[in-house]
């Protein structure tokens, strides 16, 4: 079960960093979309920036 669970997951965090990175760039077939993610960092708003930086953390592999 833990596994389905942490597939699920892995997913989902890799998903919304991709919807993240689809507003300022088409994002690549990559399943780490960390590199991408902070390629854009300087292009997001201040208030963001941390809570991305966070994400691109959680969706490295």
């Amino acid at each position: 079960m833990r596994i389905g669970l942490s597939v699920h997951y892995s997913l989902a965090v890799e998903n919304f960093a991709k919807a993240i990175i689809a507003i300022y760039q088409v994002p690549t077939w990559s399943h780490d979309p960390s590199n991408q993610l902070m390629g854009i960092i300087n292009q997001l708003p201040g208030e963001v920036r941390e809570l991305v930086i966070e994400l691109a953390r959680m969706s490295m592999n």
